[in-house]
């Protein structure tokens, strides 16, 4: 019963269930039995040994197909830009370390800072820390 719900739920862990009945562990099981599906793996039966097989490559060719569609629409976006027109992922934030050190010295607060320049505090520590100006706290 559980292997129904496993293949129903993730088809792509059937390849590792084999693995594993076929590893050390699977020294300790009989079979994988369902009811269900009338799936078993008995050895003596070459046709449910077959059948176990046949839906392990299903398996892995559905996981590779959505692998390549998922490829597919990263490479179409990147190239051809989103629906939005946005870019894909975060924008960078163009802005000057030397602005950020220079707020600093004149007694500004990293929270001031960040806020004026409309950056990340994080950011600003960073800065901070690379220009040695580490009074961070």
């Amino acid at each position: 019963m559980w292997l129904s719900t496993l293949l129903r739920a993730k088809p792509q862990a059937l390849p590792h269930t084999l693995r594993l009945r076929d590893s050390r562990i699977g020294e300790h099981w009989d079979s994988l039995h369902c009811h269900h599906a009338s799936i078993d793996s008995y050895e003596s039966n070459p046709a449910s040994k077959l059948l176990v097989h046949i839906l392990a490559a299903v398996a892995q060719f559905e996981r590779e197909l959505i692998h390549e569609q998922v490829s597919a629409g990263i490479r179409a976006a990147e190239a051809h830009g989103t629906k939005t027109a946005n870019a894909i992922g975060r924008p960078c934030r163009i802005f000057s370390r030397d602005e950020v050190v220079r707020l600093r010295e004149t007694g500004l607060s990293i929270r001031n800072i960040a806020g004026q320049i409309r950056i990340g505090v994080g950011t600003v520590v960073r800065v901070l820390q690379t220009a040695g100006n580490v009074q961070t706290a």
